[in-house]
C-alpha cells in the first residue's frame, strides 16, 4: 500500500517506476541485452497476404493507390459479392459531413482515380487498392480487406490477374470481370 501522499501509485507499475527511479535510472545496465528469448511472431498473416499481393501487382507495373474510407452517399458502390442483405455505415461525429458513409466497395476510388489522371492528362495506367470495406449485416458492423484492380486493356487485365494468381500460388480462381451494365 503505498503512502497517503503518493495518491498517484495505483498500479504494480506505478509502483516499479518508483522504486527504479529511486534506484537510479543511470544505474540500469544499458549494454546489456533485456533477454535472449527470441519473440514469437505475432503478425496477422492477412499482412503478410497483402504485403505479398502488393508487391506481385507493383511487379506487374500497376501502381498502388491509397483512398479515404469515407465516401460521399453519391459515391456508394456495394462491392458485387455483398449480399443484398448488407447496409451501407453512415458515420456519427465524423471529421467531414461531406463524407458520412464508410464505403462497402473500393470501386468508386478507382473511378476516382481514373477521372483525376484523365483531368490532368496523365496516361492511364494500371492501378490497384487493398483496403478495407464496411457494412452492416443482421445487426452486426463488419469489416474486409478487399483488393480492386484498374486496367483498362481487358486483355493485359486477365493475363495480369492470372499472373498475379500465380505468384500468390493461388491454384483455382474464377475470374469474372465486372460488366459496363452493372452500373461500374
Amino acid at each position: 500500500i503505498p503512502p497517503s501522499l503518493r495518491s498517484d501509485l495505483n498500479l504494480e507499475e506505478d509502483l516499479i517506476e518508483e522504486v527504479i527511479r529511486f534506484f537510479g535510472y543511470q544505474k540500469i545496465p544499458t549494454d546489456q541485452p533485456i533477454s535472449n528469448k527470441i519473440l514469437p511472431d505475432i503478425t496477422p498473416p492477412i499482412l503478410y497476404l497483402i504485403e505479398s499481393a502488393k508487391n506481385a501487382l507493383i511487379d506487374l507495373s500497376y501502381d498502388e493507390i491509397l483512398s479515404w474510407p469515407l465516401i460521399k452517399k453519391t459515391n456508394l458502390i456495394k462491392a458485387p459479392y455483398l449480399s443484398s442483405e448488407t447496409q451501407a455505415i453512415n458515420t456519427q461525429n465524423n471529421i467531414n459531413d461531406r463524407y458520412p458513409i464508410l464505403r462497402q466497395s473500393l470501386i468508386s476510388s478507382l473511378l476516382k482515380q481514373k477521372k483525376r489522371y484523365q483531368k490532368l492528362k496523365i496516361q492511364t495506367r494500371g492501378f490497384f487498392e487493398i483496403g478495407k470495406i464496411f457494412y452492416e449485416k443482421e445487426g452486426r458492423y463488419l469489416e474486409n480487406y478487399s483488393l480492386a484492380i484498374y486496367q483498362q486493356n481487358r486483355k493485359k487485365l486477365k493475363k495480369d490477374v492470372q499472373a498475379f494468381l500465380y505468384d500468390l500460388q493461388v491454384k483455382q480462381a474464377k475470374i469474372e470481370p465486372i460488366k459496363k451494365d452493372d452500373g461500374y
